[in-house]
């Protein structure tokens, strides 16, 4: 009577679509093992497309947004920095160094 609930609630929380995924299906469990398997399976298809997206996404002078979301220039700035390996850590905090010192003799001049 449990398993016989539980196939129910499975087959009423998945698309019309879906239920070929249960075909073959006697219990409950294996009903859900079926669909875990065909789920992950496109879990891990889904990560690598958008991983492929991303990776493979470039930017156009003036492009202000990328794969839907705006993107600051400090975004930016970050994530490049952060594709950089750690030998890289001296120049970036150096660069950061000026541009702050840079900041600060701009706001100097304007009080």
């Amino acid at each position: 009577m449990q398993d016989r609930k539980a196939q129910t609630v499975i087959e009423l929380s998945i698309s019309d679509s879906q239920m070929i995924h249960l075909a073959g299906a006697s219990m409950a469990k294996e009903m859900w093992d079926q669909l875990r398997i065909m789920k992950e399976s496109r879990g891990k298809q889904a990560i690598t497309t958008w991983r492929q997206k991303f990776y493979r996404t470039t930017a156009n002078e003036g492009d202000e947004y990328m794969m839907g979301s705006l993107v600051t220039e400090d975004d930016f700035c970050t994530v490049l920095i952060s594709s950089l390996p750690e030998s890289w850590d001296t120049c970036c905090q150096r660069k950061e160094s000026r541009k702050e010192e840079a900041r600060r003799r701009e706001e100097m001049l304007h009080l």
